[in-house]
């Protein structure tokens, strides 16, 4: 994550990693390109990502998935 955040901010962006869903949803309105990460997926944050996708779509912003981890873990 720090190097995430690190890159945004030589570029002059303002990084924010949330997980909370109360936060996501007064942040995600501002928010100019939600990044949704799947590295450390869980139901509870599954939840939060889900409505975040939708108030970028609501608000008309960009969003992208981050597939860092797709198929590296075997769901039963």
């Amino acid at each position: 994550m720090d190097l995430m955040t690190n890159t945004l901010l030589v570029v002059g962006a303002s990084p924010a990693m949330l997980h909370s869903l109360q936060e996501i949803l007064d942040f995600t309105p501002q928010a100019h390109a939600p990044l949704i990460n799947v590295g450390t997926l869980s139901n509870v944050w599954l939840l939060a990502m889900t409505s975040v996708v939708e108030f970028a779509i609501q608000f008309g912003r960009p969003w992208v998935l981050d597939l860092v981890t797709i198929g590296a873990t075997v769901s039963s």
